[in-house]
């Protein structure tokens, strides 16, 4: 399976295969969502926000090293050689973490996900998948909803630590109409989110960006990429 969720482990995205016929690549160009993006049909809005000198105008997905070093996709240095790529290993590394404790919340509330399915149907295992994945997201829903006082200074926190530093703005996407520049439009964005040269600057951007936020705070020794050995 390859997932797609957020900080507060809601799930946005699921890929599934029958057990043993694919691994994260297999999962990836087989996804309805990884195609969606290349086509520019997802999500439904960009930011527009400057990071440290770069431009940014698409979401990123962060990952391990197993992913091609595309724009869409930001993983930590495999070898980190200064303070500032230790301090973004540290960070993203941490950020990464949520797709590991949404499996691990997954396959902990709902028994039968972690149950073997091998005679199993592949409709019959699509249909559980979905309809727990369902139920998780409405818990986290509901659970957001009844959060107290303490998420909501949290966020009041972020939005004036990024107040000085300029706020991100969205615009939503508007695909031509026309056939020919729908053609034209969706090479120009599939030649985007494969572009490794803009994976590098994004990267980059990043790691100044974080190492700024840091101050002066002391940073923590990382591997750079822990989920490689796993």
């Amino acid at each position: 399976m390859g997932a797609v969720c957020d900080d507060d482990m809601y799930c946005w995205h699921l890929g599934f295969g029958t057990p043993g016929s694919k691994n994260d690549l297999n999962i990836l160009y087989a996804s309805n969502l990884f195609r969606s993006i290349c086509q520019g049909l997802w999500p439904p809005s960009r930011p527009q926000k400057n990071i440290a000198g770069f431009s940014l105008s698409r979401f990123y997905y962060l990952t391990d090293g197993v992913y091609p070093d595309w724009l869409v996709f930001i993983e930590t240095y495999k070898h980190p050689k200064n303070r500032k790529e230790k301090n973004f290993g540290k960070q993203q590394e941490a950020v990464h973490k949520v797709i590991e404790r949404f499996f691990g919340v997954l396959c902990h509330k709902y028994r039968m996900m972690r149950n073997p399915c091998s005679f199993w149907y592949a409709d019959a295992m699509a249909n559980i998948k979905d309809a727990c994945v369902i139920m998780h997201n409405m818990t986290v829903l509901e659970t957001k909803a009844n959060s107290t006082g303490t998420h909501t200074a949290h966020v009041a926190m972020d939005a004036a630590e990024t107040e000085g530093a300029g706020a991100t703005t969205y615009h939503a996407l508007e695909p031509p109409t026309d056939y020919k520049q729908r053609v034209n439009w969706l090479q120009e964005v599939g030649g985007q989110v494969e572009s490794r040269e803009h994976h590098a600057q994004l990267q980059k951007a990043l790691v100044e960006h974080m190492c700024s936020r840091a101050g002066d705070d002391i940073v923590g020794e990382s591997s750079g990429n822990e989920f490689e050995s796993q």
